[in-house]
């Protein structure tokens, strides 16, 4: 490598105990790179204050660029945090084509429709857009059930869907956590 050419380092941090990795990287990569790119995917740091997270933020220092999920993600996160510069770069380019997937096509039968909702659970991934859409073609004659997987961001979005289920048992199916190997079984089981 030439001593001039500028390195950049990019790192999605972790949330937990591993947050002490990241901070050894990041250190190391301040010294070395021009630029630190820090893609924030988890809560676990923004929901409650992280001395480790605080640690690894003033390691980056002001070569730091903070990459967002979404706007309200870079606003809490500046709350407890620094930020100079930041992006907003949501999950949704990270979704494969559906045509590379070979999933097994369903037929459509007007009996039922099963829309499936699988994410971290928070408003900003779209939970309550998708419980209104399941409500709205319901009042339109239409049997809509949703099928949620994933992970609660916070209490409010667990008593939120914990309500929402309870008042309504029947137009909704949580399944909790999904892994990567369980991913295309949520679409393909109904």
């Amino acid at each position: 490598m030439d001593r001039n050419e500028k390195v950049k380092f990019y790192l999605p941090p972790d949330g937990g105990f591993g947050l002490v990795y990241s901070i050894l990287l990041t250190t190391i990569a301040s010294f070395k790179c021009h630029k630190i790119y820090l893609h924030h995917r988890s809560y676990a740091y923004i929901n409650k204050y992280s001395v480790l997270m605080a640690v690894l933020n003033a390691a980056a220092g002001k070569k730091a660029t903070h990459i967002f999920l979404s706007e309200k993600m870079a606003n809490d996160f500046s709350k407890k945090y620094r930020v100079d510069k930041y992006y907003i770069v949501s999950n949704l380019i990270h979704v494969k084509n559906w045509f590379e997937l070979n999933l097994e096509p369903k037929k459509y039968t007007q009996d039922e429709i099963v829309l499936g909702f699988m994410s971290n659970i928070s408003i900003e991934k779209g939970i309550k857009d998708a419980v209104n859409t399941t409500f709205m073609l319901r009042e339109k004659g239409i049997n809509a059930k949703l099928k949620i997987g994933g992970v609660c961001d916070n209490i409010e979005i667990e008593n939120y869907l914990k309500d929402t289920i309870k008042s309504n048992p029947s137009y909704f199916k949580f399944v909790g956590f999904v892994d990567k190997n369980s991913k295309l079984d949520f679409f393909q089981r109904t």
